[in-house]
């Protein structure tokens, strides 16, 4: 039985734990700001801003980490075309 090279294991495992320590931060940041009175709500709107276009893009990283190349390919294509949804959605909010 071939076993995976160590390096990419290694790597797929930084990949997604950087993937998980963002969402959670997110999580925790988003839960803080909503709870601040509206008055504060202003100037943070661009840090919610910043997280949300960052967020929408993470998911490359778990596309990154897949093993099998037709999977990743897959992956990287179908992340890629969230991302791009994403960064449309935040756009259309922002200035429209």
């Amino acid at each position: 039985m071939e076993q995976e090279p160590r390096s990419t294991t290694k790597t797929s495992d930084t990949l997604i734990l950087i993937y998980l320590i963002y969402a959670s931060a997110t999580f925790l940041i988003n839960f803080i700001l909503y709870r601040l009175p509206e008055s504060w709500m202003a100037s943070t709107k661009y840090l919610s801003i910043g997280l949300s276009v960052v967020g929408g893009m993470t998911p490359i990283l778990l596309a990154l980490a897949i093993k099998n190349k037709t999977g990743k390919v897959i992956g990287i294509v179908l992340s890629s075309v969230f991302a791009a949804f994403n960064l449309y959605s935040t756009a259309d909010w922002l200035f429209f």
